[in-house]
């Protein structure tokens, strides 16, 4: 008990404690709100005495001022009002855009997707799905950068170097070993020596020679060629990955087909005008001419067309165009679908100057390429369109080319039932990538126009292909499609049991017969959609079937082998290269003087002899020559041709602008 009462009066001395606090807070804050009375006293007694003690002829004035400010706080009041309904309307403006622009981008998303789908069953490459979606996720975040101009042009230079240089050694290696080659065979020998220097050293290297074969045969094999071909192939290997790296791949397919689809529709206003009234056309002419030179002729006319803002209006659907075998409807959809009535009218006046096909003419005839006038040539291939040449050279290693294949695109588009027919041949081939396209040239243009290549010339490039995918896909099955105006079928299946040959045989039987026809231009649509092409550019066919392998691909400006032309277009303009390293032109090639080059200066170029030189002759007017390949780069021609600003730059958008 006793020690219980200290503790009571400890508690009762802190509970009294407690009472104070509290009495203390709770008459601060009665002080606080007699404070804050007190001085709206005081303001308004001030206000009472201002009032008060103002003149009686000023109070009149005070309250005009006291107004005023009202007023004034009212103003300020509805700016404030106004400021906030504009803040809101814009944040959902800003709203609605964003909205829009999501959705722009799922279809966007969806676009990439079919073409990418159209890409992988149409060619045939395998794409794997989860890489796509995988592109395709980190393409709508945006992480990734687009490609660099300096980066691409960097590395299709060094793919070109490697490639002169593989062709000059190869070139020298054959020039040396021939003549010891042709000996061996001759004498029966199975093998032979040969010397060669390595570093400061003459080593001597054993030959194997296989009598009954040619110097080019894969049974002719030297240790230090496989060696050097081992470092090729390594180097290949490691540009094709920087091809690809980061998604490049995707960026430059992308690219391809957003600016394919941008000509395509160009291409379709233009043919299709929504005032045939005020419309222009241009009738064209062609020459009697294989299939593949008629379409290029009309690729021209159509070009032709798109500078001069005028219909294209073929002579006849016959001079370009197929029927079935049963004469009903054509292989090839219209170029136009509008102002039919004026596309039968005839054009007595021709339009011999690019400044009269400007004119307000409405009817102009179109001459054969052959016949151009000087100034129609400057808005024909190798020239392309100003506005997408910035573009197109960033992912595209042949511009003009692809240019052409656009062009080329626009004028075979199939008909339904067409279609339908390959999409039945292909099923009935086993039509699948991967897969090399051989088209090889015989019979009529045969020494007329090109000269003779053996069949093993074409696959020796065809097993260089399938030798440097095996590194990579080793279980690959070596496909070719095969196409010739000549039955080399069998010769093909007999020389070279270990290749796959697809054949469309139906167009060397009957060349000049619908049949005949069609198959030619199944051989085309085959061709185009290989990987991979070896063929002569001389032909028709060869350079048509490289042109449309352009619009399905990022960049196939490399998946070639010509063995005799570089690319040209019929009725070109000039062709340059501007010297990038100089040559004294002291050395000689088979007796022939180099020219002497002169950095910076341009030079027209004939042509590739693929053994590390090309032949040309300087723009300054010297005499013609060899020069090394390497020391020259390609020149990109362009030409001011319209922009068509009513045809949005993207599907869907309704904006107008330009790159």
């Amino acid at each position: 008990m006793h020690i219980v009462e200290p503790l009571g009066a400890a508690g009762d001395m802190l509970g009294s404690e407690r009472v104070c606090v509290a009495l203390t807070c709770r008459d601060s804050a009665v002080v606080r709100q007699i404070v804050l009375l007190l001085i709206v006293l005081l303001y308004i007694a001030g206000l009472i005495v201002h009032y008060v003690n103002y003149p009686e002829g000023d109070v009149e004035a005070y309250m005009n001022v006291t107004r005023q400010q009202l007023d004034k706080l009212k103003l300020e009041n509805r700016i404030l009002d106004e400021m906030l309904k504009q803040t809101e309307e814009d944040v959902n403006r800003m709203a609605q855009v964003q909205e829009q622009e999501l959705q722009n981008l799922f279809a966007r998303a969806e676009l990439i997707m079919h073409d990418l789908e159209m890409f992988r069953d149409g060619v045939g490459e395998k794409l794997s799905w989860d890489r796509v979606q995988g592109e395709l996720t980190r393409r709508l975040l945006g992480t990734l950068s687009p490609l660099s101009y300096g980066h691409e042009t960097s590395r299709r230079k060094l793919e070109r170097l490697i490639k002169e240089l593989w062709l000059y050694i190869m070139a020298q290696e054959e020039n040396l070993e021939e003549p010891k080659r042709k000996d061996a065979k001759n004498a029966g020998l199975t093998s032979y020596e040969t010397q060669i220097r390595v570093g400061n050293k003459t080593v001597d290297e054993v030959v194997t020679v296989t009598p009954g074969l040619d110097a080019n045969s894969p049974a002719v094999e030297k240790p230090l060629k496989k060696t050097l071909q081992g470092y090729r192939r390594s180097i290949n290997d490691a540009l094709e990955e920087l091809e690809m790296a980061d998604g490049a791949g995707e960026d430059r397919l992308r690219m391809s087909l957003e600016l394919g689809d941008l000509v395509k529709r160009r291409l379709h206003a233009l043919q299709n005008p929504k005032n045939c009234s005020l419309a222009r056309f241009l009738h064209c002419s062609v020459k009697s001419c294989g299939y593949g030179c008629i379409i290029h002729h009309h690729v021209q006319c159509l070009i032709m067309a798109y500078a001069t803002e005028r219909v294209m209006v073929p002579l006849s659907d016959e001079h370009y165009n197929i029927r079935t075998p049963e004469g009903g409807e054509f292989f090839l959809l219209p170029l136009t679908t509008s102002c039919l009535n004026e596309t039968h009218r005839f054009a007595s006046d021709e339009g011999t100057s690019l400044g009269k096909l400007k004119s307000d003419i409405r009817h102009l005839n179109y001459a054969i390429i052959d016949m151009a006038s000087a100034d129609q040539i400057t808005v024909l291939p190798l020239a392309v369109p100003a506005d997408l040449a910035p573009k197109l050279a960033l992912f595209h290693g042949n511009p003009p080319a692809w240019w052409v294949g656009q062009m080329a695109a626009y004028i075979l588009r199939f008909t339904p039932t067409f279609e339908a027919h390959l999409r039945e041949r292909k099923e009935m081939m086993g039509f699948t990538g991967p897969i090399v396209g051989v088209h090889v040239r015989r019979t009529d243009k045969l020494y007329v126009e090109a000269a003779f290549h053996d069949l093993r010339e074409y696959m020796n490039h065809v097993r260089d292909y399938y030798d440097q995918l095996e590194r990579t896909r080793p279980d690959v099955k070596r496909r070719v499609y095969l196409a010739s105006d000549e039955q080399v079928f069998d010769e093909a299946r007999k020389r070279f049991p270990d290749y796959t040959f697809l054949v469309n045989e139906q167009i060397s039987k009957d060349r000049e017969t619908v049949d005949g026809l069609a198959g030619l231009v199944e051989d085309v649509h085959f061709l185009s959609r290989c990987d991979f092409l070896v063929c002569t550019f001389s032909s028709q066919v060869c350079r048509l079937a490289y042109e449309l392998m352009q619009t399905l691909h990022g960049d196939a400006s490399q998946r070639f082998r010509s063995l005799d032309d570089i690319y040209y277009f019929g009725g070109q303009g000039r062709h340059l290269v501007r010297v990038v390293e100089p040559d004294d032109g002291n050395a000689t090639v088979n007796g022939e003087r180099l020219l002497r080059l002169v950095r910076g200066e341009l030079v027209h170029t004939a042509g590739n002899h693929w053994n590390g030189l090309s032949k040309g002759s300087p723009i300054a007017g010297r005499i013609s020559g060899f020069y090394p390949s390497y020391k020259t780069e390609e020149v990109l021609e362009t030409a001011c041709l319209p922009e068509y600003p009513d045809v949005p730059l993207k599907r869907g958008a309704k904006s107008k602008g330009s790159f």
